[in-house]
């Protein structure tokens, strides 16, 4: 709905439905700290803005030459089609993938004050998690603890609005991994949501929806690369641990907006990442180790957002 002079307004008691897509890099040994870090990344898109949203994608990986209407047939005959047609993974970066992801980025920049999509980053630091409280400290147990954490809090930050009255998940896709075989993962998150009364939040599908990174196989797959890049250049910055050629390139294309989300997480003025609080986060978990019960029932202030960025210093010597 418009306003007199044009302007959208959101309608009262809205039900907006949304499809999550969800991937992780697990076990981002810090080369400073020495801590475990594990990384869950999401990007939350409104149903009704899925087609758009993956045209745009596309349009960025093919250079503005797909189409909806001629559905690759036209794009297949261009000469670059084979260098822009491959999976896009940050640990496997080369020349071909990594302007895809560049285009990508401008992609994020020329739609960020749309609402096509928003994706939110959960770094958990399993060395401060002490051993009374996780006995069992394996990557999918954590993991399986903080995945619902992730999916409530991007949905909540970014929806629960008093116009809105409801959130319904249609479906959440994650990319196939040991996940898919764990026997709580897929369907426990989604169990415990639906179980909250209090919580406007509703999750249709029982269970979780495992994909590859193969775009041919799956279109959807062009989403998980998405969030995979956006993991890389994120714990890269933060770490520094993939110095690659085109993996320093491309964190340095998007640590711009890595920067600001980190330092500057709620600045509305920003003209490079118009809008950007709106619609992306980045958060950390635990800010100290937790050691007593008290830490864990007050677990909700141990989430943080500023972490030394380790990539900005790249080039600087230790002291002695």
């Amino acid at each position: 709905m418009r306003t007199l002079f044009g302007i959208e307004q959101e309608k009262e008691n809205q039900i907006i439905e949304v499809n999550i897509y969800s991937d992780e890099v697990k076990n981002i040994v810090d080369p400073e700290t020495k801590e475990k870090w594990h990384y869950i990344g999401l990007i939350v898109i409104p149903v009704q803005k899925e087609e758009v949203c993956l045209n745009n994608l596309l349009k960025a990986r093919f250079f503005e030459n797909f189409s909806p209407e001629n559905d690759l047939s036209l794009v297949k005959k261009d000469e670059y089609f084979k260098k822009n047609n491959r999976i896009v993974h940050f640990s496997d970066l080369d020349a071909d993938t990594f302007y895809i992801a560049k285009r990508w980025h401008s992609y994020l920049k020329n739609k960020c004050s749309e609402k096509e999509f928003y994706f939110n980053i959960l770094g958990i630091c399993e060395s401060r998690l002490s051993q009374r409280f996780f006995p069992r400290k394996e990557f999918i147990v954590v993991y399986n603890r903080f995945f619902r954490s992730a999916i409530a809090f991007a949905l909540k930050k970014f929806f629960l609005k008093k116009n809105v009255k409801k959130i319904i998940i249609k479906e959440i896709f994650h990319e196939k991994g040991e996940q898919q075989f764990n026997s709580l993962f897929p369907w426990h998150a989604i169990y415990k949501i639906n179980k909250e009364e209090n919580w406007p939040i509703y999750c249709k599908k029982k269970k979780i929806t495992f994909i590859g990174k193969d775009h041919e196989k799956n279109k959807r797959a062009n989403f998980i690369q998405f969030i995979d890049v956006l993991l890389g250049v994120t714990r890269n910055a933060i770490h520094y641990t993939s110095k690659g050629k085109f993996q320093k390139r491309l964190t340095e294309e998007y640590f711009p907006l890595i920067k600001r989300l980190i330092y500057k997480p709620n600045n509305p003025n920003s003209k490079t990442y118009p809008s950007y609080h709106r619609r992306m986060n980045i958060d950390f978990f635990p800010k100290e180790k937790l050691t007593s019960a008290d830490q864990l029932s007050r677990y909700k202030k141990m989430f943080y957002k500023k972490v030394k960025l380790n990539f900005e210093y790249r080039g600087q010597k230790k002291l002695l």
